[in-house]
């Protein structure tokens, strides 16, 4: 059986903000995970609950695991740092490429950890919905 992570599919993605810069590898997910368009209200509403999630434009390049320049396409990046004790039991930081589809929905693109499940995933994400203190800080990065 396949794994959830195609580790030979990898997108690069560059970060930049001020003083600092962030080159990223992100392995392909093997068939796209397609989560309900509610996704991204429920990220909005918790930009505005937590004051340690924030976003930016700082995606400054996004290339596809084919080389194709991706940067003018809906894509964001959802970067995870938790705190000591969720670090501990989840590991830290997490990175997540999502692709905004024009039917509303987002799919799971790729992944920082070439050994994330989807089960992982769902584990993580729930941390990061139902427990925002556990969460140092959780950074949705998207190109201008």
């Amino acid at each position: 059986m396949e794994g959830f992570i195609d580790e030979e599919g990898r997108w690069n993605a560059s970060l930049s903000a001020g003083e600092a810069s962030r080159s990223l590898t992100l392995y392909r997910v093997r068939e796209p995970l397609n989560l309900k368009g509610e996704f991204l209200k429920l990220l909005r509403r918790l930009l505005e609950e937590n004051d340690h999630y924030v976003a930016g434009d700082v995606m400054q390049a996004l290339t596809s695991p084919e080389g194709e320049d991706m940067m003018d396409l809906a894509f964001f990046l959802l970067v995870v740092v938790f705190e000591e004790a969720a670090a501990r039991a989840f590991g830290s930081p997490h990175t997540f490429l999502f692709g905004e589809m024009e039917d509303g929905t987002v799919s799971l693109m790729a992944s920082g950890d070439r050994e994330m499940t989807e089960d992982y995933f769902f584990k993580i994400l729930g941390v990061v919905i139902e427990r925002p203190d556990l969460v140092r800080t959780l950074l949705i990065a998207y190109a201008s």
